[in-house]
């Protein structure tokens, strides 16, 4: 003797509730079907290429933000600054080379403690070598 567990309602509602999301899988599918079939998901953005299935970082959606804008992190514009800073003192446009260097290896500072690695920082300028260290900067 079989025991089933329930009332005679609870189990008819179960059932035509199954059957219901049985019908709504299958019209699904066959929506899909017939789009493939039909062509519509030929030609859509990326196809042939692999999905990234990474979780996104804390900093994905402000990154993609500031991108879309053309808006550089604060670091990476500073790291600009300094670059077009040093190149300028290397073709002489600065009066007192001392001072510039000074102003220079401070936003240096700024920029280590900004940047978002220890391995992106950069060594401070030293009046010797200013042609070997500014390649550092485009690197």
């Amino acid at each position: 003797m079989e025991i089933k567990w329930g009332n005679k309602f609870g189990d008819k509602e179960d059932a035509d509730k199954e059957a219901s999301e049985k019908d709504e899988r299958g019209y699904i599918k066959s929506a899909i079907q017939k789009a493939m079939e039909s062509g519509q998901f030929d030609n859509l953005p990326g196809k042939g290429k692999p999905l990234n299935l990474e979780p996104p970082s804390e900093h994905s959606m402000a990154n993609r933000i500031m991108k879309n804008a053309n808006v550089l992190p604060l670091w990476l514009e500073l790291q600009h600054e300094i670059r077009d800073e040093i190149a300028a003192l290397i073709e002489g446009r600065g009066d007192n080379i001392a001072k510039s260097l000074d102003e220079i290896n401070a936003k240096i500072k700024t920029f280590n403690l900004k940047c978002p690695s220890v391995s992106l920082q950069k060594p401070l300028l030293h009046a010797n070598d200013l042609d070997k260290q500014f390649h550092r900067w485009w690197a």
